[in-house]
């Protein structure tokens, strides 16, 4: 499956001796625009030293500005700190658009 990655810094899942780097959820949820918002899902992941965001599933993002909604991954809980640390958000190849708003304070 092809994906776009857009990377804010490089991500090295792989040592170079070849092992993998330990991975943690952090915290996971819905962020589709279509019916329910479960079209699409997001994952919060520390893998190593780095935070990734992945957003995957088929169809549209949920419209964060145009609703005066935060993105799920910035809510004030123990995870809100992340946004500032994600070095890497995968976006599956059937995501058909994105909103500008959930990646605007990422960089």
């Amino acid at each position: 499956m092809k994906k776009i990655i857009i990377s804010i810094g490089m991500l090295a899942v792989m040592g170079l001796s070849g092992n993998v780097k330990s991975q943690t959820i952090i915290a996971s949820g819905i962020c589709g625009g279509e019916g329910d918002g479960s079209n699409l899902t997001w994952v919060l992941e520390k893998i190593g030293s780095d935070t990734v965001l992945t957003i995957s599933g088929s169809g549209a993002m949920a419209d964060y500005l145009g609703n005066a909604i935060l993105p799920p991954w910035w809510p004030s809980g123990d995870y809100f700190s992340y946004r500032y640390t994600i070095k890497t958000v995968i976006i599956g190849d059937s995501v058909t658009s994105v909103e500008t708003l959930p990646f605007g304070l990422l960089v």
